[in-house]
């Protein structure tokens, strides 16, 4: 189980490919979680063994926030509350994504034409709506063209937050 705080990064490897790892990397302060943003990053799975899947998460728990192996992704059993935008791999539960303010994780939608298991590099965009308490989510195979776009309400990120929180990926 390791975390790595971090500031601007370029990358981050998650996992090896081994079994029964965890692993979070953090940004290293809080951000503004009372307006609107936008989060924007590549995922691209590799290897033999692609994982269970990851998490952009919020909490307020502090960078070495770590929470339970497979399934969880890293974000179940973190304490307090938090969110996450999960994306799952593993082929026992739907392959896909969803957006929790919970404890949970286990349950996705299907990501349409976009298949986020196949080792091309997606590009994810995440949109929060501060007044309307939405995430959109926009998914785009870098390599097919495939696109995949979906909104989740009731997504009150100072509600259950606060005004600020910790990000990062699990």
């Amino acid at each position: 189980s390791t975390y790595t705080p971090v500031a601007d990064i370029d990358s981050v490897e998650l996992t090896n490919g081994d079994g029964d790892i965890v692993t979070a990397s953090w940004f290293y302060r809080k951000v503004d979680v009372t307006q609107d943003f936008e989060v924007t990053y590549v995922y691209t799975p590799s290897g033999d063994i692609a994982a269970d899947g990851i998490t952009l998460a919020w909490q307020n728990e502090g960078t070495s926030a770590l929470g339970q192996t497979g399934g969880y992704l890293g974000y179940v059993g973190i304490p307090g509350n938090k969110a996450a935008y999960q994306m799952n791999l593993y082929d026992g539960h739907t392959i896909g994504t969803n957006f929790v303010t919970d404890d949970s994780s286990m349950e996705y939608n299907t990501t349409g034409a976009v298949n986020i298991n196949s080792g091309n590099p997606i590009n994810v965009q995440l949109s929060y709506d501060a007044v309307a308490n939405t995430m959109s989510e926009r998914l785009l195979d870098m390599t097919s063209g495939a696109l995949f776009e979906t909104v989740y309400g009731e997504v009150d990120l100072p509600g259950l937050l606060g005004d600020s929180a910790y990000i990062g990926f699990t």
